[in-house]
């Protein structure tokens, strides 16, 4: 955790010695000692990252109370990636309701391209083709259906919706701000159409239920999906 080190040593000196060691162990804490009180390797000392200065004669508790300093210091930066840790850790968790909060900021638009491409590359979305074509689901309910059953109904027609294009990675679907359920298209070789008028009819079929589907054109460019939603 901490290395106390001279500053004229034989073969490798301090600077260099710390310099080498400070890249393959980033996180210890260095105290440089030295016999010469001169400005220029303390300021040395302080661009590689020293964390105290000490000069000859070196005094016993100069040294206690620089290990006290250094370890409270430790201590809390192990608390801090401890934190650190725990909300990476619940982030990836949270990958997937990221991705479709992400893809709702996408369909209304106002984000720039150099904001898109890394969102994209963090939340590992790969658009493969330049192709892009929105579907908007709506669900007929009837008036004496409560919200709780709206909500039931809607979840099994996202769940209907997923498992229609559960075998191709360049369609996603997710619930727009109003809760109607979406389907962006980024397969090229894919006719959003005719793939529409098959769902309708399984989701008649299969769950009783009457759906109104609306399709925007197709769009080359991440940043005009808002364009094809809006259509």
């Amino acid at each position: 955790d901490i290395v106390f080190t001279d500053i004229h040593m034989p073969v490798v000196d301090g600077m260099q010695f710390i310099s080498i060691a400070s890249k393959k162990y980033p996180r210890i804490k260095f105290v440089v000692l030295t016999g010469y009180d001169n400005f220029s390797y303390a300021q040395r000392s302080v661009k590689l990252g020293v964390s105290d200065f000490l000069v000859k004669p070196i005094d016993d508790e100069d040294v206690i109370k620089t290990l006290a300093n250094l370890k409270s210091v430790i201590e809390q930066e192990k608390e801090e990636q401890k934190e650190y840790d725990r909300l990476k850790k619940q982030l990836y968790e949270n990958l997937p309701y990221l991705k479709e909060r992400f893809l709702c900021e996408l369909i209304m638009g106002g984000i720039d391209k150099r904001t898109i491409d890394e969102k994209l590359f963090f939340l590992n979305i790969q658009f493969k083709y330049k192709s892009f074509q929105i579907a908007a689901l709506a669900i007929n309910h009837s008036e004496n259906e409560n919200e709780e059953l709206k909500y039931i109904k809607n979840m099994k027609v996202m769940n209907s919706v997923k498992s229609c294009f559960a075998n191709n990675q360049y369609v996603y679907s997710f619930f727009d701000p109003v809760n109607r359920i979406i389907i962006l298209n980024n397969d090229e070789n894919l006719d959003l159409f005719a793939s529409c008028e098959l769902l309708k009819d399984r989701i008649a079929k299969e769950l009783n239920c009457s759906v109104g589907i609306g399709l925007g054109s197709l769009k080359t460019e991440p940043q005009e999906i808002c364009t094809s939603y809006r259509e």
